[in-house]
Protein backbone atom coordinates (compact mmCIF):
# COMPACT_ATOMS: atom_id res chain seq x y z
CA UNK A 1 0.00 0.00 0.00
CA UNK A 2 1.44 3.39 -1.02
CA UNK A 3 0.52 5.09 2.28
CA UNK A 4 2.33 2.41 4.27
CA UNK A 5 5.35 2.72 1.97
CA UNK A 6 5.58 6.43 2.72
CA UNK A 7 5.51 5.72 6.47
CA UNK A 8 8.64 3.52 6.45
CA UNK A 9 11.31 5.08 8.67
CA UNK A 10 14.00 2.37 8.74
CA UNK A 11 15.12 0.21 5.83
CA UNK A 12 17.84 -2.45 6.07
CA UNK A 13 19.09 -4.15 2.92
CA UNK A 14 22.36 -5.45 4.32
CA UNK A 15 23.90 -8.61 2.81
CA UNK A 16 21.46 -8.66 -0.11
CA UNK A 17 23.90 -8.54 -3.04
CA UNK A 18 22.55 -5.12 -4.00
CA UNK A 19 24.61 -3.76 -6.91
CA UNK A 20 22.80 -0.47 -7.55
CA UNK A 21 20.86 1.99 -5.38
CA UNK A 22 17.40 2.34 -6.92
CA UNK A 23 13.66 1.94 -6.35
CA UNK A 24 13.63 4.05 -3.18
CA UNK A 25 11.12 6.58 -4.51
CA UNK A 26 8.29 7.48 -2.14
CA UNK A 27 10.18 6.79 1.10
CA UNK A 28 9.42 10.26 2.42
CA UNK A 29 9.76 9.36 6.11
CA UNK A 30 12.93 7.28 5.83
CA UNK A 31 15.56 8.36 8.35
CA UNK A 32 17.77 5.25 8.51
CA UNK A 33 19.10 3.37 5.47
CA UNK A 34 21.43 0.40 5.77
CA UNK A 35 23.02 -0.82 2.54
CA UNK A 36 26.19 -2.30 3.98
CA UNK A 37 27.85 -5.50 2.76
CA UNK A 38 26.65 -5.34 -0.85
CA UNK A 39 28.33 -4.70 -4.22
CA UNK A 40 27.36 -1.05 -4.76
CA UNK A 41 29.80 0.97 -6.87
CA UNK A 42 28.03 4.34 -7.17
CA UNK A 43 26.31 6.50 -4.55
CA UNK A 44 23.23 7.56 -6.49
CA UNK A 45 19.43 7.98 -6.36
CA UNK A 46 19.55 9.27 -2.77
CA UNK A 47 18.72 12.94 -3.40
CA UNK A 48 15.00 12.62 -2.61
CA UNK A 49 15.63 11.04 0.82
CA UNK A 50 15.80 14.48 2.44
CA UNK A 51 14.88 13.21 5.93
CA UNK A 52 17.71 10.71 6.08
CA UNK A 53 19.85 11.00 9.23
CA UNK A 54 21.70 7.66 9.15
CA UNK A 55 23.32 6.13 6.07
CA UNK A 56 25.44 2.97 6.13
CA UNK A 57 27.25 2.06 2.91
CA UNK A 58 30.14 0.18 4.47
CA UNK A 59 31.66 -2.88 2.80
CA UNK A 60 30.80 -2.00 -0.80
CA UNK A 61 32.82 -1.10 -3.91
CA UNK A 62 32.39 2.69 -3.85
CA UNK A 63 35.23 4.78 -5.32
CA UNK A 64 33.94 8.33 -4.75
CA UNK A 65 31.48 10.16 -2.53
CA UNK A 66 28.52 11.49 -4.52
CA UNK A 67 24.77 12.10 -4.44
CA UNK A 68 24.63 13.56 -0.93
CA UNK A 69 24.03 17.22 -1.79
CA UNK A 70 20.43 17.32 -0.54
CA UNK A 71 20.89 15.13 2.54
CA UNK A 72 21.48 18.06 4.87
CA UNK A 73 19.88 16.28 7.86
CA UNK A 74 22.40 13.45 7.74
CA UNK A 75 24.20 13.05 11.08
CA UNK A 76 25.77 9.58 10.76
CA UNK A 77 27.61 8.42 7.65
CA UNK A 78 29.44 5.11 7.43
CA UNK A 79 31.59 4.40 4.37
CA UNK A 80 33.96 1.93 6.01
CA UNK A 81 35.80 -0.53 3.77
CA UNK A 82 35.31 0.86 0.26
CA UNK A 83 37.75 2.25 -2.33
CA UNK A 84 37.28 5.98 -1.71
CA UNK A 85 40.33 8.17 -2.39
CA UNK A 86 38.95 11.66 -1.67
CA UNK A 87 36.73 13.40 0.89
CA UNK A 88 35.15 15.53 -1.85
CA UNK A 89 31.36 15.15 -1.91
CA UNK A 90 30.69 15.72 1.78
CA UNK A 91 30.43 19.51 1.53
CA UNK A 92 26.67 19.89 2.11
CA UNK A 93 26.45 17.65 5.18
CA UNK A 94 26.38 20.54 7.65
CA UNK A 95 24.89 18.43 10.48
CA UNK A 96 27.34 15.54 10.22
CA UNK A 97 28.14 14.20 13.68
CA UNK A 98 29.74 10.81 12.93
CA UNK A 99 31.95 9.94 9.96
CA UNK A 100 33.35 6.44 9.58
CA UNK A 101 35.57 6.18 6.51
CA UNK A 102 38.27 3.74 7.59
CA UNK A 103 39.75 1.09 5.28
CA UNK A 104 39.62 3.20 2.12
CA UNK A 105 42.25 4.77 -0.15
CA UNK A 106 42.60 8.24 1.41
CA UNK A 107 46.22 9.32 1.10
CA UNK A 108 46.41 13.16 1.21
CA UNK A 109 46.91 14.41 4.76
CA UNK A 110 46.11 17.98 3.67
CA UNK A 111 42.57 16.91 2.76
CA UNK A 112 41.82 16.26 6.43
CA UNK A 113 41.65 20.01 6.99
CA UNK A 114 38.52 20.20 4.82
CA UNK A 115 36.66 18.42 7.64
CA UNK A 116 37.12 21.59 9.70
CA UNK A 117 33.98 22.90 7.99
CA UNK A 118 31.85 20.37 9.88
CA UNK A 119 31.38 22.11 13.21
CA UNK A 120 29.24 19.28 14.66
CA UNK A 121 31.61 16.43 13.75
CA UNK A 122 32.36 14.65 17.05
CA UNK A 123 33.33 11.15 15.94
CA UNK A 124 35.86 10.45 13.19
CA UNK A 125 37.26 7.10 12.12
CA UNK A 126 39.87 6.98 9.34
CA UNK A 127 41.94 4.04 10.54
CA UNK A 128 43.17 1.76 7.76
CA UNK A 129 43.78 4.43 5.11
CA UNK A 130 47.23 5.12 3.59
CA UNK A 131 47.06 8.62 5.09
CA UNK A 132 47.34 7.09 8.55
CA UNK A 133 50.98 6.26 7.78
CA UNK A 134 51.81 9.95 7.44
CA UNK A 135 53.69 11.07 10.60
CA UNK A 136 51.60 14.27 10.71
CA UNK A 137 48.25 12.46 10.45
CA UNK A 138 47.19 12.35 14.10
CA UNK A 139 48.55 15.79 14.98
CA UNK A 140 46.76 17.47 12.06
CA UNK A 141 43.45 15.90 13.07
CA UNK A 142 43.85 17.04 16.68
CA UNK A 143 45.09 20.50 15.77
CA UNK A 144 42.66 21.45 13.04
CA UNK A 145 39.46 19.55 13.93
CA UNK A 146 38.55 21.05 17.28
CA UNK A 147 35.08 19.46 17.48
CA UNK A 148 36.36 15.85 17.43
CA UNK A 149 35.76 13.94 20.67
CA UNK A 150 36.40 10.36 19.52
CA UNK A 151 39.16 9.79 16.97
CA UNK A 152 39.88 6.33 15.55
CA UNK A 153 37.93 4.70 18.41
CA UNK A 154 39.83 6.55 21.15
CA UNK A 155 38.63 9.41 23.35
CA UNK A 156 40.56 12.55 22.45
CA UNK A 157 43.02 13.62 25.15
CA UNK A 158 43.01 17.36 25.89
CA UNK A 159 46.78 17.43 26.47
CA UNK A 160 47.37 15.91 23.02
CA UNK A 161 45.16 18.58 21.46
CA UNK A 162 47.10 21.35 23.21
CA UNK A 163 50.39 19.90 21.98
CA UNK A 164 49.10 19.57 18.43
CA UNK A 165 47.80 23.16 18.35
CA UNK A 166 51.14 24.44 19.61
CA UNK A 167 52.90 22.54 16.83
CA UNK A 168 50.69 24.11 14.15
CA UNK A 169 50.18 27.48 15.82
CA UNK A 170 51.23 29.58 12.81
CA UNK A 171 49.16 27.54 10.35
CA UNK A 172 46.11 27.73 12.62
CA UNK A 173 46.41 31.50 12.99
CA UNK A 174 46.68 31.95 9.23
CA UNK A 175 43.70 29.66 8.66
CA UNK A 176 41.63 31.46 11.30
CA UNK A 177 42.29 34.80 9.60
CA UNK A 178 41.32 33.32 6.23
CA UNK A 179 38.10 31.89 7.69
CA UNK A 180 37.26 35.25 9.24
CA UNK A 181 37.67 36.96 5.88
CA UNK A 182 35.47 34.33 4.24
CA UNK A 183 32.79 34.80 6.89
CA UNK A 184 32.81 38.57 6.49
CA UNK A 185 32.62 38.18 2.72
CA UNK A 186 29.66 35.82 3.07
CA UNK A 187 27.89 38.25 5.42
CA UNK A 188 28.41 41.07 2.92
CA UNK A 189 27.11 38.91 0.07
CA UNK A 190 24.06 37.90 2.12
CA UNK A 191 23.36 41.51 3.05
CA UNK A 192 23.62 42.50 -0.59
CA UNK A 193 21.27 39.75 -1.74
CA UNK A 194 18.71 40.67 0.90
CA UNK A 195 18.80 44.33 -0.11
CA UNK A 196 18.58 43.52 -3.82
CA UNK A 197 15.62 41.22 -3.22
CA UNK A 198 13.73 44.02 -1.47
CA UNK A 199 14.20 46.24 -4.51
CA UNK A 200 13.33 43.48 -6.96
CA UNK A 201 10.20 42.60 -5.00
CA UNK A 202 9.25 46.24 -5.42
CA UNK A 203 9.81 45.87 -9.19
CA UNK A 204 12.82 48.18 -9.18
CA UNK A 205 15.16 45.95 -11.22
CA UNK A 206 17.33 48.76 -12.66
CA UNK A 207 18.66 49.34 -9.15
CA UNK A 208 20.70 46.11 -9.41
CA UNK A 209 23.53 47.69 -11.37
CA UNK A 210 23.66 50.66 -9.00
CA UNK A 211 23.75 48.37 -5.97
CA UNK A 212 26.62 46.34 -7.46
CA UNK A 213 28.66 49.51 -7.82
CA UNK A 214 27.77 50.70 -4.32
CA UNK A 215 28.76 47.44 -2.66
CA UNK A 216 32.06 47.35 -4.51
CA UNK A 217 32.87 50.88 -3.39
CA UNK A 218 31.54 50.56 0.17
CA UNK A 219 30.27 47.21 1.53
CA UNK A 220 28.82 49.00 4.55
CA UNK A 221 26.50 51.22 2.47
Amino acid sequence: HQDHFEEIEILSLSFNNVSRISNLDGLKSLHTLKLDNNTIKVMENLEHLSNLTWLDLSFNNIEEISGLQSLTKLTDLTLFNNSISSLAGLEKLVNLNVLSIGNNNLSDVKEIKTLREFKKLNVLSMDGNPVCEDPEYKMIVLAFLSSIRFFDFILVDASDVTLAKEQYQDDLQELAEHEKMQQESEQTRSKKETTLKKYQDANIDPITTLMDVMFREDPET
